[in-house]
């Protein structure tokens, strides 16, 4: 089995550990909602009774049979929280925000979700019971009611006019023949397989086969890439994104801007893909023009050219909502009424500084000094949401120093060629896998070759500015509400280059080391698909 075969099962069974764990998490709400006594679960009640004496009342059965209506069929598990504002517009179309702060009609934000904090208890944060959050008592998150840090969110005037259209249109389009639900969980899937694909071929081409694979391990490992397999616009920005980078890679400038401006229609967080490209369109020096070499003055307009273009899909969709609503400002009101707040930074000196973001670690702060009675915090996907999004800015900026010269990629090509070599002189085995070796290495020295060069490492250090950019794109919307940050680790994981990053960092560690890392991100992983299938708010 290849290296490709090899990788792609590894993230069909990533995705396959998702929907069971999420699953679970659903019949433990389920057993919650029910009432059953410990240790009795919904599947015991359905199939069996515990002991043949052990008689199943008809009541308990109802509340079971209630519960699991609501939590475990029609893709319950998989389409919570935001997945439910997509399943309204999939099912109706876009609601309009009611003027003057009215309640929206039919405001949902997914069905049943719950409020839980870091160790599993009604709260999201470290300030103690009926709390969500770290901004004290009376806030609430996500699930439905007041959320704090500064500003009063009402989840009341939420309107769906936020989230993006691309995903929900092809979702409804599937959905035309199979179902609404399934439409959007097939598309989610669907695309996340596809990104996979696309992130080997690219960095395949960039990296070599090992570390491309290692990236894709990562990535697919990594705790919140369980959203790639839940309702969200996530997977098919990814899948945008990457081929976007590898077009530009390729010295395709329009192509990668017509992927990014589709990607800006699934997710505003797309924006900064725009901006890097134009970047890396900028860097890059391009085709001679009558014999004289690309000016700088020509790349600089061509980037601009190239990030505008990449913009397109976010313009349109802003324009088609201010067109329709007649207001220029609709999306960032109804954004910041609904989930952040109205009020801006309580303490801008506070905001500068990333208070906020220093107190995201807080819940490892409360595990040891209460060890072992919180050791249950560590289980929390909010744990590590932050520091996580740390680390890969950090390991995309130790490799963005390593890139330039010959080592363009962080991998010196001419020693890689001679490892190539060296391998097919050593073959043992037989003379057409010898022959296969030879061409293989043949390519690599193409590939260095043609990578080698100084615009590649140009390019690449652009690409590696995603993940910063991303943070602090969402830090800047919503860095004085702890709600916002709670989310930082879904939006950075869209930062294909730092996986690279990641996984070319561990192809000097000891074997063990590269097996022990995806193993604990996905541990990581499952822990916050259980979370998100019993209706707790994940980020």
């Amino acid at each position: 089995m290849t290296a490709f075969w090899r990788i792609l099962l590894l993230v069909v069974l990533t995705r396959c550990a998702v929907w069971i764990a999420a699953y679970a998490g659903a019949a433990a709400r389920v057993e919650h909602e029910a009432r059953l006594p410990a240790p009795r679960t919904c599947f015991d009640v359905e199939l069996r009774s515990l002991s043949p004496n052990d008689e199943v009342s008809p009541d308990l059965r109802d509340r079971v049979a209630a519960a699991r209506a609501v939590h475990l069929r029609s893709f319950a598990p998989l389409l919570r929280w935001d997945a439910g504002h997509y399943l309204s517009i999939v099912e109706h179309g876009y609601r309009p925000p009611a003027p003057d702060g009215a309640p929206v009609a039919g405001a949902t934000n997914g069905a049943n979700e719950i409020e839980l904090g870091a160790g599993g208890t009604n709260e999201v944060g470290a300030g103690g019971a009926n709390e969500v959050g770290a901004g004290g008592a009376n806030e609430v998150g996500a699930g439905g009611a007041p959320r704090g840090g500064g500003g009063r969110a009402r989840v009341e005037q939420q309107s769906n006019i936020v989230f993006f259209p691309l995903y929900p249109l092809l979702s409804a389009g599937i959905g035309a023949w199979v179902g609404p639900r399934l439409g959007m969980v097939l598309v989610a899937n669907a695309a996340a397989l596809a990104a996979a694909v696309v992130m080997f071929w690219w960095l395949r081409r960039s990296f070599g086969e090992k570390c491309a694979a290692g990236a894709v391990l990562i990535a697919f490992c990594w705790p919140t890439s369980a959203f790639w397999s839940f309702g969200y616009a996530e997977s098919l920005t990814l899948l945008l994104i990457v081929g976007a980078l590898a077009a530009m890679e390729c010295g395709r400038p329009w192509s990668a801007a017509g992927l990014c401006a589709l990607a800006t229609a699934a997710r505003p967080t797309a924006i900064v893909a725009a901006v890097v490209l134009g970047l890396a369109a900028m860097v890059r020096r391009g085709a001679t023009v009558r014999g004289a070499a690309d000016s700088p003055a020509r790349r600089v307009r061509r980037g601009l050219l190239v990030a505008a273009l990449s913009a397109a899909g976010l313009v349109a969709w802003l324009g088609w909502l201010a067109w329709t609503t007649g207001s220029l400002t609709v999306y960032p009101r109804t954004l910041q009424a609904g989930w952040f707040g109205d009020q801006g930074p309580q303490r801008w000196s506070s905001f500068v500084l990333g208070t906020r973001v220093w107190g995201q670690f807080k819940y490892i702060g409360r595990a040891l000094r209460d060890f072992p009675e919180n050791l249950g915090l560590l289980a929390s996907p909010l744990t590590w949401q932050m520091p996580l999004s740390l680390l890969l800015i950090a390991a995309g900026a130790v490799v963005w120093r390593r890139v330039g010269g010959s080592a363009v990629r962080g991998l010196d090509c001419s020693d890689s060629a001679a490892e190539c070599a060296k391998g097919v002189s050593d073959c043992s085995a037989s003379a057409a896998e010898c022959a296969k070796g030879a061409s293989d290495c043949s390519a690599r020295k193409s590939g260095c070759s043609a990578g080698g060069s100084e615009d590649s490492a140009r390019v690449w250090r652009v690409f590696l500015l995603t993940a910063p950019l991303i943070f602090l794109m969402r830090y800047a919307q919503s860095g004085w509400s702890d709600f916002g940050l709670e989310s930082m680790g879904r939006y950075v994981g869209l930062a294909a280059p730092a996986f690279a990053a990641v996984a070319i960092l561990l192809a000097g560690a000891p074997r063990w080391v590269r097996g022990l890392v995806p193993a604990m991100l996905m541990i990581g992983q499952m822990a916050l698909a259980y979370r998100f299938g019993f209706g707790g708010w994940c980020g």
